[in-house]
Parts: structure tokens; sequence; C-alpha cells
């Protein structure tokens, strides 16, 4: 089966996948699912990528022990594609804390999440692209480390990159439609804007478009607090972040 993109003017495109590994998608108002050939969906969505986001190298071999950094890659910048994995060893990085908002609209800031391994990663809910790919992580995360989230050992945490529509509402929606077990973070332009720059997101808003270009951001958070990998880039994050992660909760243990 083909990928069905949702087109509203007052949807957001929620792409998730299934058991049955098909794309589902969730809109607020109207659901419209047009299906496409997925021998075409695929040339169509790596075209579309390279279009967006431009080109960039990718990391194919083992992530390794924590301690050992894969090579460089470009620098980032926003929209473009860039694949990094920069380590940090416990207590060289502090990670900074912050004043948000939950989607139940309860106070969020760092401390909330003492002791906890956590893993942090910027979206916003009308991206039309590869933030859906972000939030499947998480979603992957989520059904994998599941007995730690329920223990309350690996939190999951999204922070939006346009608060101009991401209300708490918004995440609570964004949240269930994707049945995520995070917890999705907004606030005001300037609290969040301090949010990115501290965590180096960079964010620029196409008003024309309604679109946000923005880093492709996924920060590793050891349970003291201290940021132990940063993550940039869209390429399929996961085999290195999930035995970064086992890694960490292995240390917590």
């Amino acid at each position: 089966m083909g990928f069905g993109l949702l087109h509203h003017e007052n949807c957001g495109a929620y792409p998730a996948m299934d058991s049955m590994n098909t794309f589902r998608n969730v809109c607020f108002e109207r659901p419209l699912m047009i299906c496409i050939p997925a021998r075409t969906l695929v040339a169509s969505v790596v075209l579309g990528a390279l279009f967006l986001v431009g080109c960039g190298a990718s990391d194919s071999g083992d992530s390794g022990e924590l301690g050992r950094t894969p090579r460089p890659f470009s620098k980032d910048a926003a929209g473009k594609r860039i694949i990094e994995r920069k380590v940090f060893t416990s207590g060289e990085r502090p990670a900074p804390s912050f004043d948000l908002v939950d989607q139940e609209g309860l106070g969020a800031d760092l401390e909330r999440y003492g002791g906890s391994v956590v893993v942090m990663g910027f979206i916003y809910t009308h991206c039309p692209d590869v933030c859906g790919l972000l939030a499947q992580t998480f979603v992957n995360m989520g059904s994998r480390f599941g007995s730690s989230i329920e223990e309350g050992a690996l939190q999951l945490v999204l922070i939006t990159t346009d608060p101009e529509r991401d209300d708490a509402e918004r995440g609570k929606r964004y949240t269930a439609a994707y049945g995520g077990e995070w917890t999705f973070l907004s606030g005001s332009t300037e609290k969040c804007q301090q949010v990115w720059d501290d965590y180096g997101v960079t964010r620029t808003v196409n008003s024309e478009a309604s679109y946000v270009y923005h880093t492709y951001k996924i920060v590793l958070i050891d349970e003291n607090g201290d940021i132990r990998v940063d993550y940039t880039g869209i390429d399929d994050p996961e085999a290195a972040l999930f035995k970064d992660v086992e890694k960490l909760l292995e240390e917590k243990s």
C-alpha cells in the first residue's frame, strides 16, 4: 500500500506507521486519503526529501560505545539535511532548563524530568514532511522501551518549533493521533526561542507558505541532567539512538 497525504487548509498531516508497515493519517477536520503505489511513493519521497532539505552524508556504521563519536559531517543549517552525532561525557554539558507548558496545560521545566533519561526532539504539528519521521521514531521508541517509560526511567519530550500554532490543545490532539508516549511542550515564542537557542535549533518561518524550516534535532539527556548525545539530521537515527538510550539506561541501573 502507498502513502496517503492529507491536504486541508486546517489539517495537519500526521504520518504514522501501523503494525502492517502501512501509513495512516489523521486529520482534525476532514480525512481525505489519496493512495499512491508504493514504488511511486518511494521515488517521490526520496526526490521530495532531497528537494526540500538538500543533500548530505549518512552514517551507515555502528555508532559504537557512547564515548566514541563517528566522523563529523557538514555543519548545521535550517532546512538542510545534515547527519551528525556529538557525544559528551557526564558533567561536560549540563542541559539548559526551560519554562514551557505540556499538552495538559501544566508547567514543564527540566527539573520535572530529573532522575530520568530524557530523549528530546524538536518538531511542529503542521509539518508536511520529515517531522512525521521524527515523531514515528519516538513512537517506535515508546514500543521498544515501554517498560522503562512506565517505570519513569525514560521520558520522551517533543518541543514545538511553531508555538504560534502549536498550543497545548493542538499538542494533545497530535499526541493522541500518534498514540505517543511523549510530553509535547509549547509556550510563548520568546520562551521557545530561548530553548531553541540553548539547544542549537535554528528556525526560519516562511509565512507565505505557512512552513517552518528548522534544524532536525534530537538530544539525549542522562539522569543527572547532562546532555550526552546531540543528533542533528533527518537520516534514520534509530540504529544509533536506540543503542545510546540502552547504554544510558544501563548506566542508570
